[in-house]
């Protein structure tokens, strides 16, 4: 709800943002090896996510569960809808990471244990954040504002900047 009011109501006009770096419900109870990066190779954030999960050690894997349609489920679409360019980063399903988000999802997703009580390991969060700091700080950095890859499917829908 937060998001959809945002989007519809943002404290500078739309046009002025130029990306959605999606920080929801990462799964940080195991020590992460790679990265998921829903809707990432949409648009030309791909190459500065690329290089973000690099700079902490891991690489990118593909969207591991693309029927759960996740990149319309979270917060980030709202600004999708706008037009804005975004990504969803999830650490994920290397090594330990399958069975701990299976774990999650079939037990604590929207259920009273989706709470701080959950094994959290700490200092994933730091990669975790540091991650998106540095998706961030490229996107701040850059002389180029993100843009819609061309002919992309939800760049075209939502008329979004360099779709067509």
């Amino acid at each position: 709800m937060g998001s959809d009011y945002f989007a519809n109501h943002p404290t500078v006009p739309i046009g002025d943002i130029v990306a959605d770096v999606n920080l929801d419900m990462p799964i940080l109870t195991y020590k992460f090896e790679d990265m998921v990066a829903f809707g990432g190779d949409r648009s030309t954030l791909g190459p500065i996510i690329a290089r973000a999960v690099a700079g902490i050690g891991v690489g990118l894997s593909p969207d591991p569960m693309p029927e759960q349609a996740i990149f319309v489920r979270s917060d980030h679409y709202r600004f999708v809808q706008k037009g804005v360019p975004s990504v969803f980063l999830w650490p994920g399903e290397k090594g330990p990471g399958k069975a701990a988000i299976a774990t999650f999802m079939d037990n604590c997703y929207h259920r009273p244990c989706d709470d701080l009580t959950q094994p959290i390991l700490w200092d994933q969060g730091v990669r975790f954040v540091d991650a998106n700091y540095r998706i961030a700080r490229e996107i701040a950095d850059a002389p180029q504002r993100p843009v819609w890859n061309k002919g992309d499917y939800f760049g075209l829908l939502f008329d979004g900047p360099m779709a067509n």
